[in-house]
């Protein structure tokens, strides 16, 4: 599997643990290291584009393992954390020791979303999309309703306690 399409003109986005669509890790075992093609993928990334890491607590065993193991200059255009504060962790003193990083002071990954959409002109979503995607919502709930229960009047009247 790709973790990231490196090379691309515009901003890549890696997800650390994945996504609800793409192989998610969450338990502590999963993220206590990094699977080595998201390790390579980093590498090659580091190699020509900046990591900016926003939204994230760094309390990753494995993020802090695969930064520590990159090779000496590897890390060519920089590594900023966007946060309140640099965290007290393996991570926080990666940070501290390292030159090519830098500490990007930010309360809040929303308001920083805010003055991006604002410096960007970037347009509000598209309100059908959200009703899409609560009319797919409601209709995966309610078939999922009938597959447990086997009495589709059952989860039709779940399913309307959903809708209000």
């Amino acid at each position: 599997m790709a973790y990231a399409a490196v090379g691309r003109a515009r901003p890549t986005v890696i997800k650390l643990h994945g996504d609800a669509m793409v192989q998610p890790r969450n338990t502590q075992e999963e993220l206590a290291a990094l699977a080595p093609q998201f390790v390579e993928a980093l590498q090659s990334h580091l190699r020509s584009r900046a990591l900016i890491m926003i939204g994230y607590g760094g309390n990753d065993e494995g993020v802090c393992e695969a930064l520590s193991a990159l090779p000496r200059g590897t890390i060519t255009h920089g590594v900023y954390w966007v946060n309140d504060a640099i965290p007290e962790t393996p991570l926080g003193q990666w940070f501290h020791s390292h030159p090519e990083s830098f500490w990007v002071p930010h309360l809040d990954f929303d308001e920083l979303m805010s003055v991006v959409k604002t410096e960007f002109d970037l347009p509000n979503p598209d309100e059908a999309r959200f009703k899409q995607l609560m009319d797919r919502y409601r209709s995966t709930f309610s078939d999922m309703q009938k597959r447990v229960t086997g009495d589709s009047a059952v989860s039709d009247v779940v399913a309307d306690s959903v809708r209000r």
